[in-house]
């Protein structure tokens, strides 16, 4: 598996589902190895492996994170509407592909069946890792570029590399049958190759509020 966050490493709404998907996927008895681009070595699981890159991270000169809310990514366009063009910044972008460089090495030496890669920032990682091993690669598409900047200002270099790893992949997981259509409408995929897997709550650790 493949991530950008993992809590409390960067932990974020990308890495809150990866951790309750990795201890869903562990209860079940499948085993996990969770690579990210780099780790704290005093971060430890009892119910994933977790494996760091060991990218050590440059300055990225960008406003936005990997994975954004539409809601904060509006009012980020807000405050730095000059810079809107090129809102992910270069270095991001860079690291997107050392990553993938790194996650080829990892997957020549770690023994794992399917590769299963979160969000854009690991696609080119899961291409990479398939192409190494053979192995068949799932995308889980938790928001897409068209969510991300409400259907304005759309990165074409983001939604080049969320398309090429759809295609690439032998499946997709889309979190809901909205995310599915905007699979299939705006990359051109076939509907019979993404399955909609909704997000979840741990009943034992949620405690519903009163209105």
């Amino acid at each position: 598996m493949l991530g950008w966050e993992f809590p409390p490493y960067h932990s974020g709404g990308l890495g809150t589902a990866c951790y309750g998907l990795t201890k869903g996927l562990s209860s079940e008895g499948i085993k996990v190895t969770f690579v990210l681009p780099s780790l704290n070595q005093n971060i430890e699981s009892d119910f994933v492996k977790l494996i760091g890159a060991n990218i050590r991270f440059r300055s990225i000169d960008s406003p936005l994170s990997g994975y954004m809310t539409t809601a904060s990514y509006k009012q980020t366009v807000t405050k730095k509407a000059p810079a809107a063009k090129n809102m992910y910044g270069r270095n991001l972008l860079e690291e997107v592909e050392r990553f993938a460089k790194r996650v080829k090495k990892i997957a020549s030496v770690e023994p794992f069946e399917v590769i299963h890669a979160h969000d854009w920032l690991t696609y080119p990682a899961g291409i990479a890792a398939k192409k190494a091993t053979g192995k068949p690669l799932v995308v889980h598409v938790h928001a897409t570029e068209f969510d991300r900047c409400a259907h304005n200002s759309v990165n074409q270099q983001v939604y080049d590399i969320e398309r090429t790893g759809m295609h690439a992949a032998d499946k997709i997981i889309a979190v809901s049958n909205y995310t599915k259509n905007q699979i299939v409408g705006h990359y051109g995929i076939e509907p019979n190759k993404v399955q909609v897997v909704h997000n979840a709550v741990e009943i034992k650790t949620y405690t519903p509020k009163s209105v």
